[in-house]
């Protein structure tokens, strides 16, 4: 990633930041690859891989918005290179809040299986809609790594399918599947 200035040192430190993020899209990416798993398997080890994920994550988190202040802070970046700061430090944010969610999904698995209860009907309907939240996720990270807004857009409009899908999954619950669930 190399911008319009000349500063190498400011480029390297954008690079070094833009890694950083990289390498929490990669994470999380993990995260909600093994937080399905887990929601099938159970799998005691796999949910606590999870949990120590999500302490990396949230480590990362706080690693790139010091690491992204201090860039402000010293360089004090023209709006181009601002811009770009900020939005590594927003999908800081995003990213964190998908680990969040992964690691929801995680202790809901646990808590579900130590129960002895089974898995609704409903939940195997997550595996197609969580491969699709996963390459959006990708793609929302390589967007970000090229700097391509254009690439970005169409995600925005596939959020909102997901969205509409999920919520329309969740409506569709039978009260039996429901019953089934509270009585166990």
């Amino acid at each position: 990633m190399t911008t319009d200035h000349t500063s190498k040192d400011f480029d390297q430190a954008l690079e070094r930041a833009r890694q950083l993020v990289e390498q929490m899209g990669a994470r999380v990416e993990r995260q909600l690859t093994d937080a399905l798993e887990a929601l099938h398997s159970g799998s005691p080890s796999l949910i606590a891989q999870i949990l120590r994920h999500e302490a990396e994550v949230n480590g990362l988190e706080r690693v790139i918005d010091e690491y992204g202040g201090q860039i402000i802070a010293r360089r004090h970046p023209a709006a181009r290179d601002l811009r770009l700061v900020m939005a590594l430090l927003g999908a800081t944010t995003d990213l964190e809040r998908v680990g969040d969610e992964a690691k929801k999904i995680a202790l809901y698995a646990r808590s579900l299986h130590a129960s002895g209860w089974t898995l609704l009907p409903r939940v195997h309907q997550l595996r197609p809609m969580m491969a699709l939240v996963r390459e959006m996720l990708r793609q929302a990270v390589q967007a970000l790594e090229r700097l391509d807004p254009q690439a970005a857009a169409p995600l925005v409009r596939r959020d909102l399918e997901v969205n509409a899908a999920m919520g329309a999954d969740v409506r569709h619950a039978t009260v039996h599947e429901l019953e089934r669930l509270l009585h166990r």
